[in-house]
């Protein structure tokens, strides 16, 4: 299909310039190209209709001429060109995949770029919980912490934050909030990188708390974490607490 497209815009390139066998006008491959991925560049802007409308009227035959004169050749050589490919089409479907694969690369480029682009423009909200979590009313066991795991790809700065309240009465030791990257390594736990640990107050207020890190390591694949992390205790104790607001950002 993907030939079949670019024939078709071969040969529209071949009836406008016309044909003259003359063999020391070919054009080498190495060469070509790179003329054909700007001719078909040419095309695909010369279709756009908000470029037609701001430059009104764009001459097809002045753009290709321009395009074959910043390459260093004539519409003589370029002519000769299309006339010996259109018999040697073998020749010409191994010359494509090259054309094709330029382009394709363009494309994806282009793709990244906007999404730099966009990555710039402020952080972007990866997750955001609106469930207000009473413990140990919405636990599933009488001790459980509320946990976060997210697939994550992009490098980058990764903020999470979340409104947690500690009622006095709470019997966990040392409570804190604990955020990691992670991806597996094999190892029982797999390899997690630790972001700040941030501790938690038991006054019967809510505070909003936030840590962050810069992802570097290609190899992670989830952004984890525990909004109430604490020391295991052997004895039976007294869970009170509400997490609310849990929220990962992206910059």
């Amino acid at each position: 299909m993907k030939l079949k497209i670019f024939y078709t815009v071969f040969f529209v390139l071949f009836i406008s310039f016309g044909c003259s066998n003359k063999k020391e006008y070919f054009i080498p491959k190495k060469d070509l190209v790179p003329l054909l991925v700007d001719l078909h560049i040419a095309d695909a802007l010369g279709l756009d209709y908000s470029i037609k409308r701001e430059h009104s009227i764009i001459d097809s035959a002045n753009l290709y001429g321009s395009l074959l004169s910043k390459h260093g050749f004539t519409k003589e050589q370029f002519d000769s060109t299309l006339a010996y490919y259109a018999i040697h089409t073998n020749e010409f479907d191994a010359l494509y995949e090259k054309v094709f694969a330029q382009l394709s690369k363009l494309e994806d480029d282009l793709k990244s770029s906007e999404e730099d682009e966009a990555d710039i423009s402020g952080p972007q909200t990866l997750y955001n919980e609106l469930k207000t979590y009473v413990l140990p009313e919405d636990s599933k066991n009488d001790i459980e912490p509320v946990s976060l795991s997210i697939e994550i790809k992009k490098k980058g700065t990764y903020t999470v934050t979340a409104d947690i309240l500690l009622y006095e009465d709470d019997q966990s030791i040392n409570p804190n909030m604990v955020v990691f990257f992670w991806y597996d390594d094999g190892s029982p736990k797999g390899h997690r990188e630790y972001f700040e640990f941030k501790p938690l107050q038991k006054d019967g207020k809510t505070h909003r708390y936030t840590t962050s890190k810069k992802l570097t390591d290609k190899k992670v694949t989830h952004l984890k974490g525990y909004m109430l992390n604490y020391e295991s205790q052997e004895i039976d104790w007294t869970q009170h607490a509400v997490v609310s607001n849990i929220n990962v950002t992206f910059e």
